[in-house]
This record gives C-alpha cells, structure tokens and sequence, in this order.
C-alpha cells in the first residue's frame, strides 16, 4: 500500500456530484486522478475529482451516475472509493480507516475533513445529487508488490552503442526473452524501449535494431533514459498527480530498490548496455488500457453496400491507412467493419473483405447486422 496527500481546491469540488434521481441501490462516492468531466459523459460544472459509482455483482460491472442513467466504465489504476450511500434512504458513510479493495477498487481514508451532503448541489436543495466540501483528504493506494530473482535481472539489459535520444526502461511480468527476440542471457523482467511519436508505435531495442511491439496492460516504464547522456532517471510516483500513462504504458514506481547503471554488462563495462540490480518494485495493479482520447469529430466507415450477416466496428490503435494496404483513403484511421469467419479475421475495405492478423490493442467497440443495418454498442463487455 502507497499513502498519499492530496490537497483539494475548489475546481475538484465543482458544485456538486451528480446522481440519479430514481435510482434506489447503494453505491459509492470514488475520488478519479483522472478528471471525471474528461473522463466520462457527464456535467462540466460538477465536481473534478469525485464521481459517484455502483457495482453490478452479478454482471462484475462498475457503473458511474450520470444524472439520466448508469453507465458503465472500467476503474484505473488509482480510483479510490472514500465513502458508501444508500441513494434510497440518502445516507452517506465515510470509508474511515483501513479498508480492503472493493472490487478491485482501492478505498479507505487515514484523514480527511471532507464532508459529503445528500440532496444538496450548489448549496441549494436538489434530491438525489451530492455537494462536497474539503480541503484534503490522506488515502492509502492498493500497490503489487513484485519481488525480482537472480533471474529477472539476468545479465544486463540489452541496448545499442550508437542510440541516442529518448527513451526507456520498461518491466514485463512476461519474460522478455520468450516474448521477445532479444538476447537469452539478459535480463528476463526488463527490456530497453522507445517511443515513435510519427508512427504511434512502440519499439523495443533488440541490440542490433528495433522491433515493434504492442504494450500490454501490465507493462510499466519504471525508467527514463537519455542514450546519448547515459543519464538514467527512476520514475518514481511521489504523488497522485504524476502522469499515469506515457503513450499508453503505464508508468512510475511507488517504492523499490532497483539501480540501472549505463555501460554495464555482466559487471564489466560494455558501452550501450544497462546493468540493473535490486530486490523488488512496488507497482500500480493493472485496471485496463488507458483510456482512449478522440478528437471529437465524426468517423466515417466504409464497408461494402449490400453485405449481409454479423460483425463489428473494430478500434486499431495504429493508424489504419499505414497498417492495411487495401484500405480506402477515405476511410476513417482508427475505426474500421470487421467480421470473423472459418477462424479468420477479415476486415472491410468497401468492396471486399481482406484478411487480417489482430493485435492485443484491437478492441471492438459494436457489433453490427448488416443485413437489418443495426448497431449495438459493446460498452461494458468483456474480452
């Protein structure tokens, strides 16, 4: 577990929080890093850092209040419920002390002098929202530990002589060597990897080249590293406010006593390589990717005039128009008609369909009928 101090001013309190007039169940107010009026469909002027939410046993489904409807969302890494209500006899009770995660939500207050108000927004009367007063609150953050063999740090990690530029140290709870084609005597737990703003696209340095990658959910930057200056810098999380995600890694370390020395191998010197020693990490648990930002606009998606059947609208984080060659310019760069047949997956490309090899990035977000012209959102649903 991480403590931290988080002082509150008036833009996380906004006017109040919103809830649903007709919903009766019981729920939870939960403190959001991320800003909720950004992060999810609901009103500008409520409060920035508190939101309400209920969990869906049956369905293992969180859902946040958004004054018409429950919608579903999935929690990231640092949301922290800090008090339950009862929305049908409009009762709050604080969550003092320490406390257990709640459905994989962190939750507890060590200290506060917030106070929440049923039926109150904007200092006047309005049933079924909340208004929020404060100034700070102490919350205790659910932290894995990992603990490092012999084996994780091996014999160093693997770089290039020549690299200059950004770039990073990144921990893999799946052995690098079996995931990637890297050197069977490095490290297994650490890979050295950079960033291509142009492509969109993770790289991981191989000693001789870079080869792309896809992150996964529980990867993390636990360094930053300048390869020209040698100069090599923890991202340790000191507070809540740190940036959680760098190009959709996670990122930062809570506590650990891991060193990374530049020019190292084996504990000899050897120029481009990284020497890493220590005994354990303490990281954010993995909650899911990063949530996706849009620019807002409408997507246009081409698919062929008079397809029948079933399929799905698939988001490809990679721009679409550098990763499928039959694809139309006019189509949309993220957002593209796909349908699984025989075991294969085939995307649309308005006059055939084309075959296709997804990633772990690919998410579809509806299922289509084409022959009945029909969308259903996939909100909510599992992989």
């Amino acid at each position: 577990m991480t403590i931290f101090n988080i002082d509150l001013v008036s833009s996380d309190l906004g006017v109040g929080i919103v809830g649903l007039d007709a919903y009766q169940g019981t729920g939870f107010i939960m403190y959001s890093q991320t800003d909720v009026r950004e992060r999810f469909n609901i009103r500008s002027d409520q409060t920035r850092a508190f939101v309400s939410v209920t969990y869906d046993a049956t369905e293992d489904q969180w859902y946040y209040l958004a004054n018409s409807a429950l919608v579903a969302f999935t929690p990231e890494p640092y949301d922290h419920l800090i008090a339950s209500v009862d929305f049908a006899a409009d009762t709050i009770t604080m969550l003092d002390g320490a406390q257990d995660p709640i459905a994989g939500v962190s939750a507890g207050l060590i200290e506060s002098d917030i106070q929440i108000l049923p039926n109150m927004w904007m200092g006047s009367a309005n049933a079924g929202e909340f208004m929020v007063t404060g100034t700070h609150m102490t919350i205790d953050f659910a932290t894995e530990r990992v603990d490092l063999t012999r084996d994780d740090l091996g014999k160093g990690i693997v770089g290039m002589d020549w690299l200059t530029g950004q770039g990073y140290i990144m921990y893999s709870d799946i052995d690098v060597r079996s995931r990637f084609d890297i050197r069977s005597d490095q490290a297994g737990s650490f890979v050295s990897v950079i960033y291509n703003a142009d492509q969109n696209q993770w790289y991981y340095v191989g000693n001789s080249e870079f080869v792309a990658f896809d992150p996964l959910s529980t990867d993390v930057l636990i360094a930053q590293v300048d390869f020209g200056t040698d100069r090599i810098d923890m991202m340790n999380r000191d507070d809540s406010s740190d940036p959680l995600y760098v190009n959709g890694m996670l990122a930062g370390v809570y506590y650990t006593d891991i060193r990374i020395i530049a020019n190292r191998w084996n504990w000899s010197k050897n120029k481009g390589e990284f020497q890493v020693f220590g005994s354990y990490l303490d990281l954010a648990p993995p909650m899911g990717p990063e949530p996706i930002e849009l620019d807002g606009n409408s997507h246009s998606i081409a698919a062929t005039d008079h397809r029948t059947g079933d399929g799905f609208i698939m988001y490809s984080a990679q721009d679409l128009q550098d990763r499928f060659p039959a694809i139309n310019s006019y189509t949309d760069d993220h957002f593209v008609a796909v349908v699984y047949q025989d075991g294969a997956w085939y995307y649309d490309n308005n006059t055939r369909l084309v075959a296709f090899t997804p990633t772990e990035t690919d998410i579809l977000v509806a299922a289509v009928d084409f022959g009945e012209n029909t969308v259903q959102d996939l909100q909510g649903y599992g992989s």
